[in-house]
């Protein structure tokens, strides 16, 4: 549901982007759409929670994942073993953006890597591409993804953009070493 953008906007986000990347506010939360789209995920006190809807688009303009966030607002205290994003159960997780990798027609030479998917959003707001890990976990993900469109991606200049703590620092340190290979 289009709607309740305030959170988007607080987060530097512009409408464009809103619109281009058709991000989403689930009033009642993942438990809503769980059983219509046949989510997995077990549905309890938090899940309804997770209310900001961020789609992952393929090349040909489909969805077929998304992943959601929680809007802290709706209850009095999270435990810090609720995570702010919610990746889908049952459905292997994406990058965000990795059509950029797919599709050997983008004519941008340079595409940022960020940790997450505000950090690619923010990039692609100031007119720049960018995938987004999901996690620093996921670099695998991204590698085979180099490995299986060595065509696509041979004059690609990628910038990593990793956070600013221990594991955006493991994450650089290694992607160094990975992208050496």
């Amino acid at each position: 549901k289009q709607g309740n953008h305030e959170y988007f906007y607080k987060r530097g986000l512009s409408q464009m982007i809103i619109n281009e990347y058709k991000l989403g506010f689930l009033p009642e939360g993942l438990g809503t759409v769980a059983e219509v789209f046949n989510i997995k995920d077990a549905i309890n006190y938090f899940t309804k929670g997770y209310r900001y809807l961020l789609p992952c688009w393929n090349a040909d303009n489909t969805c077929n994942y998304f992943i959601t966030r929680l809007d802290e607002t709706v209850f009095s205290e999270v435990p810090e073993s609720v995570q702010k994003t919610h990746n889908l159960a049952g459905f292997s997780v994406r990058l965000f953006n990795d059509r950029y990798i797919h599709d050997s027609r983008l004519t941008e030479r340079c595409i940022f890597i960020t940790e997450g998917i505000f950090d690619a959003l923010s990039v692609e707001e100031c007119g720049y591409k960018a995938v987004a890990l999901n996690s620093v976990t996921n670099l695998t993900k991204l590698l085979k993804l180099f490995e299986a469109n060595k065509k696509g991606i041979q004059n690609k200049v990628f910038i990593l953009v990793a956070d600013k703590d221990e594991a955006g620092g493991q994450l650089k340190q290694r992607a160094e070493q990975e992208f050496q290979k």
